[in-house]
């Protein structure tokens, strides 16, 4: 149960950084104290106690080789992609280094070195979401093998009611009111998580900064309903090549005023996962794909099926593309809502 807890209390924002820690972290010969100030020298802070740090170590310890594989071949794809640049070659021994999806983005070139195909900037980000969601779901392997820590509560009425308890600690800590009715409406709109949970009271918070009291209407004007589930319909649009319905529903979003770098993520995120998936079908079973990216086996199946509309050459042109909206937009160069709409008409170099 200490092992549960440590990992469920680790801020979602920290993710990367306590990834990176335990890379490095000899688990077989680390005390508790000493774990503590790791983190902390990190940024990590914890409460946990010693026999709560313990029991992690413990846990961590037991899954041995499966974690040192994971931060050992992380490191070394680490080592190459960080230092590229867009159209970067590397040396045969750097390309040896990496694996073999991350080989797919370079081509071989006459003298014995290798291109990158695709932006580094994409490159670069899909190792980080990669590990992250490794992690992620070597931890969840982690919890379900440990007797200890099986399912001994009904999870989704507990979250429910964690998360209104939240909402209303969180309304009278600064000061403001919502009725019980609006706090229901308010958790349809938005998904469990804490953190976009705070956000999108934040949000409400700043648009009430002088009134305080939060009405149904409020909520409405400014959370978007089951934002996930729209955002879902339309990158499976997007992916399925329905573009009337994609710009459709694109349109609908900028003039609810959805952020648009939400908007850009989002795609981004569905097509790098798409060929992600086509990339390890060509080598694995959709159950061990499904375990890999932590998602269930219809998710795959589905995906799958959509990538029959893409080779892998026009995915890492998609990919790059955004990847350069993103970098331009950021860089004040370009106009982000109409380069999403020429990419997703088709007007964009893809």
């Amino acid at each position: 149960e200490a092992a549960k807890n440590l990992l469920s209390d680790l801020p979602t924002d920290k993710i990367n950084e306590f990834a990176n820690v335990i890379t490095d972290i000899p688990f077989d010969s680390t005390t508790p104290s000493e774990f503590a100030k790791t983190l902390s020298d990190a940024g990590i802070e914890t409460n946990a106690t010693t026999e709560e740090l313990q029991a992690f170590i413990d846990a961590m310890s037991g899954a041995g080789n499966v974690t040192k594989d994971l931060t050992s071949q992380y490191a070394k794809n680490k080592e190459v992609v960080d230092k590229l640049s867009d159209g970067d070659t590397i040396s045969a021994d750097d390309f040896n280094k990496l694996d073999a999806e991350y080989q797919d983005y370079f081509a071989r070139m006459l003298d014995g070195t290798y291109k990158l195909v695709g932006g580094a900037e994409a490159l670069q980000q899909a190792l980080k979401d990669d590990y992250t969601k490794a992690f992620k779901a070597q931890n969840n392997d982690l919890r379900d093998e440990n007797s200890q820590i099986q399912n001994t509560i009904d999870s989704d009425n507990v979250d429910k009611s964690y998360n209104k308890n939240y909402v209303v600690s969180y309304l009278k800590d600064n000061g403001y009111k919502m009725n019980s009715n609006v706090i229901e409406c308010f958790l349809s709109r938005v998904s469990d998580n804490i953190d976009d949970i705070r956000n999108e009271l934040d949000k409400l918070f700043i648009y009430k900064l002088d009134d305080k009291n939060i009405s149904l209407d409020d909520v409405k004007l400014i959370t978007y309903d089951n934002t996930d589930n729209i955002i879902y319909e339309f990158t499976n649009a997007l992916l399925e090549k329905d573009e009337n319905k994609a710009i459709s529903m694109y349109h609908s979003f900028i003039d609810s005023n959805m952020a648009i770098d939400y908007i850009l993520a989002s795609i981004y995120n569905s097509y790098r996962t798409l060929y992600q998936i086509k990339e390890l079908n060509k080598n694995n079973s959709i159950r061990d794909i499904s375990k890999t990216i932590g998602k269930k086996e219809y998710y795959v199946e589905k995906m799958l099926y959509r990538s029959m509309n893409y080779n892998d050459n026009e995915l890492l042109d998609i990919i790059h593309t955004l990847a350069m909206i993103d970098k331009n937009y950021k860089s004040g160069l370009c106009n982000p809502v109409m380069e999403v709409e020429l990419f997703i008409l088709g007007k964009l170099n893809v």
